[in-house]
């Protein structure tokens, strides 16, 4: 029953969103330009990004990543930072920021042959996880039994900024602070009346206690006035005066689960960035908004 059911509702679906397109109900979006665009420009130099975040590793890899996408966009020569690294380092420039110096960006548009310079920061870099207090759900769709567990939060947060100086007068032409969230969700079942609405009288903390579930042994999530609150725990990897330590113990390094969050956190972060440069709604090069309507 439950099946022919499913299979009812997709067929319904997939004859309503016939429907939607045939009749023109969603037209096709609009071309939208960039919101800053890089075609037309004679060179973009890369500068190689700071890193205040708990991740001395993330800087390289965030602008590895976005490079990528800005070649890919094939709108204007992009000159690396591992190119533009030796060239600084040639010039013997010790400027914490190199573009925020006339003479340095100067030289590196001569050499690079480049009218754009972009540089960028990674702030923070922050592994979470959260062990969510128990809650009673389905055991399946349209299913009538239930059963209590609860869910344990593994978490990445990216934040960053990029910025965009026109070598030619050093001007800040362009700003972007982006952030990216790599999440995962695992449910975990407890041993616990599926058909009992309440929570136990007691609270969990005594119920498993009592039950000598080792799990809960091991966890030890909540606090002993009946769950009020879960226990968050953060990895900020620092070494007690805000700044980055030099050999932090991160998650990431010896988790998978958490290697491949950080791996999509840094995509959303490149993504973010990179969106500003890209056109939308099949707009390709030399299009021309036409004139809004008389009245309007």
């Amino acid at each position: 029953m439950e099946r022919f059911l499913f299979t009812s509702l997709s067929k319904i679906f997939l004859l309503f969103s016939v429907l939607i397109f045939s009749t023109g109900c969603f037209p096709p979006p609009k071309p939208t330009p960039p919101v800053f665009s890089l075609y037309g420009h004679q060179g973009l130099v890369i500068l190689p990004f700071d890193n205040v975040s708990a991740d001395p590793a993330l800087a390289q890899e965030l602008q590895n990543n976005l490079t990528a996408q800005l070649v890919g966009l094939n709108a204007v020569p992009v000159y690396e930072q591992g190119a533009v690294s030796n060239y600084l380092n040639q010039i013997s420039n010790d400027s914490d920021d190199p573009s925020a110096d006339p003479a340095v960006v100067q030289r590196l548009s001569q050499h690079f042959k480049a009218d754009l310079i972009l540089t960028g920061t990674v702030e923070t870099y922050v592994e979470s996880t959260q062990v969510q207090p128990p809650q009673r759900i389905q055991t399946a769709l349209f299913s009538t039994d239930n059963k209590w567990g609860y869910y344990t939060v593994q978490q990445v947060k990216i934040t960053a900024n990029a910025k965009i100086v026109n070598a030619a007068n050093g001007s800040t032409i362009w700003v972007k602070n982006a952030w990216g969230n790599g999440q995962n969700q695992v449910w975990t079942d407890i041993p616990y009346p599926g058909e009992k609405t309440d929570p136990p009288a007691e609270g969990w903390d005594d119920y498993f206690h009592h039950h000598d579930h080792p799990e809960w042994r091991h966890h030890n999530e909540w606090d002993h006035q009946n769950n009020s609150s879960p226990v968050v725990t953060i990895n900020l990897n620092t070494n007690g005066n805000n700044s980055a330590p030099s050999a932090p113990a991160l998650l990431y390094q010896t988790d998978a689960t958490f290697s491949n969050l950080r791996g999509y956190a840094i995509a959303q972060t490149a993504n973010w960035i990179s969106d500003d440069f890209k056109g939308h709604g099949g707009w390709t090069l030399g299009y021309v908004a036409p004139a809004p309507a008389a009245g309007q």
